[in-house]
């Protein structure tokens, strides 16, 4: 498994203090690595050193290299994650705040190394951004506390609303009710005791009305009655010759039924003697049957089973695997027992034949091997003959000829062993095969006699089968006998019974009846019928007017009594109505109500009372889109402290007395939303004053943010012209423009002697409302912050332009560098020094702020002035030095001298690889100065 192991670190040195920044890693082929920091400070005089190998030039693992240097003690600080590495070189190597401005300072590096900056496809924007970003910025929590504090205002009077809401919604809800139930008083109550008002006085008409028509049907049924009774008399008489008449039809009845019952007994009886007499016969004929199957299988086994039996048991007396088949009690098993012998057996004699005839072949092949020595030996003679060397190779050959024949025919004999002994191990595993081999049709006559036998017992198994059948048979038909024997009469006697028969028939023609008594007893029974039913018509007519007028004077009295209830219902449900009834307005008796009904009768009929569960809840939490209510009434009072309160609003209506009603007391509820109005008043006239403190800080702070970024602005233009040449004919300056505020914010800011700033004033006031009004971010801390950060960060408010005058344009003539000047506008030189120059700004910007002397003034450049004519390399050179930095370019060999610029010290080195190349040992670069020039020096 490969292992590589590296480092690499930058050295910096000041009269203050050296610096060592480095990182080393190990990478293990196929499994990954571990990679780890380090930063070595001294302020010592002597030199700073880290130890990376060991003695056999071989890269140090991190424990060796913490082991190696531990001379360094605290010096020396070694990390394993980069966070922790970036974090101590900005606070100690930079002297920065924190590890953001370490960050930035090495994006823009990044940008500055990059070749690319120049390219085809470079943007102007990403430093017109970094610009922004490298000024200082107001103090986070200055920024955190204006906007806080506004925020905190601007919910206090969100709250105040949402108060003032809640206050309206009650008043809805109120309204709401109050119509509502009154509606619904209205349609099951007022309507209702409107109606059995009505009523009770209809009814009282009906009484006397039906007492009249009562009198009336009396006098009717007076003389109805006289021709009624005299019917019934008539009727009475008949009824009784029809009752003597009855007792002789039942007599003849009686007669009838006793002679066909009599006649049933003797049919069945005959019927039953039948069936017994065929059924014995058939048992007779069952018994018979049941005999000669008997006789059938005994004949079988004697003339068919027992010979072959005695021929089989004859073969077993040498065939001892056929004794144990015959030793089977079973002849059912000893027919599968015996098929299967006879099949092994067969099977048994063809293999034994084959490893017979496979040995027979050998024997043939052995002999045809010896033949074919002798007729090779003799060919052999007969070729090799001649005086030289003749005899010796005959000698040999026939040698060879012998050995190969013979090897031959050993190993065919060895062949023929192995079958032979398979063929002994096959007689020994089964003797019968044997007896088999010397008796040629053994295996025959078995086969013919397991046949016989299959069929033997074949027969024998039907003729059992059957013999069951004919004896389940018998056992059915004695079955069949006893149950006709069990139900036949038991001394019955025929004749007699024919006797009786006739007594009865004689007696039957004796009884007479008088056919036309039944209809003169129907034709006085429908008189008497008619007579009843006009009768009963005036009765019930009677019974009906009597019944109505018991229920008209019933119905006078409950609806007395129902009027009586409704008026105690309906002061009742008014009770519920109190504390919903308007201003001036009293409503506690039904005649009250009905009155204030007629006058409002528009307003009662809207109210729907189906409807005011879903309006009171809509009142209390309705959503909107986005499923937020910020007035719902149950959270505001929740968020005040009334949980109790606010979850029996979100328990919505409650019904009492049949009215809708709340499950929160309302007036209490309604004094509460009074003086939390008035406690939430205070407060925010109190938060203003802490308000107005917050927002004097924020722009404090901003009037001095702005004027420092519009104070250096001509620093940094004097420190560009400075490092352009007049002979170039290329100038350069920046700009800082206002963009999200007007000039006037920024004139004032920028006038230390301004007493009063309104235009500033009132940007911040607008900004902090603004922020504090965003809805989408209300409730999201983070996100508030956030955009507070970007509404109040002075840096957002201006913008700067870069702006360059081109060789061929007029003295101020200046046209401004964006992505499409960088892109198809300028030369090389003009777009590399509107790229570069003015991203030189932005480290100078971040270094400012390092709270240390020698903060490293250090940028790179990666084929630095690859593309520049000498005179802008020079005047690149130079600005870099005015600005204070130090550089490390790197360049193609023999293009040193584009860096020889007046009042800039430089030094030119040729590194060359060494010779020692992937040999797994770690060697230096040799690095050799072939150039150096500084003011006042001669050529190196």
């Amino acid at each position: 498994m490969k292992v590589r192991t590296g480092y690499s670190y930058l050295q910096l040195r000041s009269p203050q203090r050296q610096v060592i920044l480095g990182i080393g890693a190990q990478r293990t082929q196929g499994v990954g690595g571990t990679t780890w920091w380090f930063v070595a400070i001294s302020e010592a005089k002597a030199p700073l050193t880290v130890i990376t190998t060991d003695a056999q030039g071989a890269s140090l693992t991190e424990a060796a290299f913490v082991a190696a240097n531990q001379a360094l003690g605290q010096q020396l600080s070694v990390f394993k994650k980069a966070d922790a590495y970036r974090e101590f070189v900005a606070t100690h190597v930079y002297g920065f705040s924190s590890e953001k401005e370490l960050s930035q300072l090495a994006n823009v590096y990044r940008l500055l190394a990059s070749p690319i900056l120049t390219g085809g496809n470079a943007k102007f924007s990403p430093i017109k951004a970094a610009l922004r970003e490298a000024q200082a910025s107001i103090d986070r929590e200055v920024i955190q506390a204006a906007a806080g504090v506004q925020r905190e205002v601007n919910r206090k009077n969100g709250l105040l609303q949402r108060i003032a809401n809640g206050q309206r919604r009650l008043q809805k809800i109120k309204s709401a009710i109050f119509w509502a139930d009154l509606n619904h008083l209205n349609e099951t109550k007022l309507s209702v005791y409107a109606a059995n008002h009505v009523e009770f006085e209809q009814q009282k008409e009906n009484a006397a009305r039906a007492e009249a028509q009562v009198a009336k049907y009396s006098q009717q049924l007076e003389f109805l009655v006289i021709r009624l009774t005299d019917f019934q008399t008539e009727l009475q008489q008949l009824t009784q010759k029809q009752a003597q008449q009855q007792v002789i039809v039942q007599q003849r009845q009686s007669l009838a039924d006793q002679i066909k019952g009599a006649q049933n007994r003797l049919a069945q009886y005959e019927q039953a003697q039948a069936q017994l007499s065929q059924r014995q016969q058939d048992l007779a004929v069952s018994q018979t049957k049941l005999t000669q199957l008997i006789e059938q299988e005994k004949n079988v086994r004697q003339t068919a089973l027992a010979p072959l039996q005695i021929k089989l048991n004859a073969h077993s007396a040498e065939l001892h695997e056929l004794s144990q088949v015959l030793a089977e009690t079973s002849l059912a098993t000893m027919v599968q027992q015996m098929a299967h012998y006879v099949r092994a057996l067969r099977r048994q004699l063809t293999q034994y034949r084959n490893l017979q005839q496979q040995a027979e072949t050998i024997s043939t092949d052995v002999a045809i091997v010896g033949t074919m020595q002798n007729q090779m030996a003799d060919s052999i003679d007969h070729r090799v003959q001649g005086p030289f060397g003749g005899n010796r190779l005959r000698e040999g050959l026939q040698q060879d000829n012998q050995s190969i024949h013979e090897a031959g025919a050993a190993q065919m004999n060895s062949q023929f062993q192995q079958l032979k002994t398979e063929q002994a191990a096959l007689l020994t595993a089964h003797p019968d095969l044997k007896v088999s081999l010397a008796q040629s049709d053994l295996l025959a006559d078995l086969a013919q006699q397991q046949k016989q036998l299959a069929a033997i017992v074949t027969q024998l198994q039907s003729l059992t089968q059957q013999q069951a059948a004919t004896q389940q048979a018998q056992a059915n038909l004695q079955e069949n006998i006893d149950l006709i024997r069990s139900g036949m009469e038991v001394d019955f006697d025929p004749a007699a019974i024919r006797e009786q028969i006739e007594v009865w028939q004689q007696q039957h023609a004796q009884l007479v009846v008088d056919p036309e008594l039944p209809a003169k007893l129907a034709e006085t029974k429908q008189a008497v019928a008619d007579l009843g039913a006009q009768k009963l018509d005036l009765e019930t007519a009677k019974g009906q007017e009597q019944g109505q007028q018991t229920a008209a004077e019933k119905m006078v009295a409950s609806k007395a009594a129902q009027l009586a209830a409704l008026t105690t219902q309906i002061e009742t449900m008014l009770t519920v109505l109190v504390p919903y009834l308007p201003a001036a307005v009293t409503l506690t008796t039904v005649d009250e109500v009905n009155t204030f009904v007629r006058a409002h009768g528009s307003e009662v009929r809207n109210g729907a009372y189906n409807e005011v569960a879903e309006r009171i809840r809509r009142q209390v939490h309705r959503s909107d889109q986005n499923g937020l209510d910020r007035n719902a009434l149950d959270t505001l009072l929740a968020e005040r402290g009334y949980e109790q309160i606010a979850s029996a609003m979100r328990q919505g209506s409650v019904v009492a007395h049949d009215m809708t009603t709340l499950a929160f007391d309302l007036p209490h509820v309604e004094t509460l939303l009074a003086e939390e109005l008035a406690s939430v008043t205070k407060a925010v006239a109190e938060l203003k004053t802490g308000n107005q403190l917050a927002q004097d800080t924020y722009l404090a702070a901003a009037v001095e943010r702005i004027a420092d970024q519009y104070q250096v602005i001509a620093d940094y233009n004097r420190i560009l012209a400075a490092g352009l040449t007049s002979d170039q004919g290329i100038k350069l300056k920046i700009e800082l423009r206002p963009t999200e505020v007007s000039a006037a914010v920024i004139t004032e800011a920028c006038d230390a002697f301004a007493t009063q700033r309104p235009a500033l004033e009132k940007e911040v006031r607008d900004r902090l409302q603004m922020l504090a009004n965003k809805a989408e971010i209300a409730d999201d801390d983070a996100a508030f912050m956030q955009a507070a950060q970007e509404f109040l960060d002075t840096r957002r408010w201006s913008e700067f332009h870069v702006l360059i005058k081109r060789r061929q344009s007029g003295v101020d003539d200046f046209e401004e560098v964006d992505d499409k000047f960088v892109r198809s506008g300028g030369s090389g030189a003009e777009k590399a020094q509107a790229m570069v120059l003015p991203l030189l700004l932005v480290p100078k910007m971040l270094l400012e702020r390092s709270g240390l002397p020698d903060v490293p003034y250090l940028v790179m450049f990666d084929e630095f002035a690859d593309k520049l004519d000498p005179e802008t390399a020079k005047s690149f050179a130079k600005t870099i030095a005015n600005f204070g930095f130090d550089f490390i370019a790197t360049m193609p060999s023999g293009a040193q001298n584009k860096l020889l610029a007046d009042g800039v010290a430089n030094v030119a080195y040729e590194v060359i690889a060494p010779p020692q190349q992937d040999d797994g040992r770690f060697y230096q670069n040799q690095v050799l100065p072939v150039l150096s020039w500084h003011e006042g020096a001669t050529d190196d």
